[in-house]
């Protein structure tokens, strides 16, 4: 018999859940984990995927799932919102991460740095943070969507490293 122990916090965040998004990691994690080829019965599946992933660029979004195996971070595999949510529910919670959580997971999982597949989705994050804390830029959420802006500070800034006059838009 197995037996797991547990606090009252842990079963109280405990949940089971359908995650659309978690079988897909779980898919390309098996892809990444057998290079060659699935045994069956994922053999004609894995063969499959393989072709249309080959025609996929290699700045596709999903080469981060193909690229880190089962070393993730816990941003890219977001508890499901619901118990049952659809794909593209999870995929707008995944984009919703805020860019400090992403920033925190990414300096825990690897403390020296993420992994060069990664870089793309954390260096634009990292340098809008730094300019948010310097209080150069801002950031103001409009439904879904996230703008960010110079402040006047920025804007000066931008007018000192730049050859060209630049012009703050209101």
């Amino acid at each position: 018999m197995i037996r797991i122990h547990s606090d009252d916090a842990t079963v109280a965040r405990t949940r089971l859940a359908v995650s659309a998004l978690w079988e897909l990691q779980t898919g390309f994690w098996m892809l990444h984990r057998n290079p060659d080829e699935l045994p069956w019965p994922y053999t004609e599946w894995a063969r499959q995927a393989r072709r249309v992933l080959a025609r996929l660029p290699a700045s596709a979004p999903i080469r981060v799932y193909l690229d880190a195996g089962a070393d993730l971070p816990d941003f890219l595999s977001p508890i499901p919102p619901t118990a049952a949510p659809s794909l593209v529910e999870e995929l707008t919670a995944l984009r919703e991460t805020p860019e400090e959580l992403i920033a925190d997971h990414v300096r825990r999982h690897w403390p020296d740095g993420g992994p060069e597949w990664l870089r793309p989705y954390t260096t634009v994050s990292e340098h809008l943070s730094a300019l948010l804390a310097a209080r150069v830029a801002h950031r103001r959420r409009v439904g879904r969507r996230v703008l960010y802006g110079l402040k006047p500070a920025g804007v000066a800034l931008l007018g000192l490293l730049s050859d060209e006059p630049v012009h703050a838009i209101s």
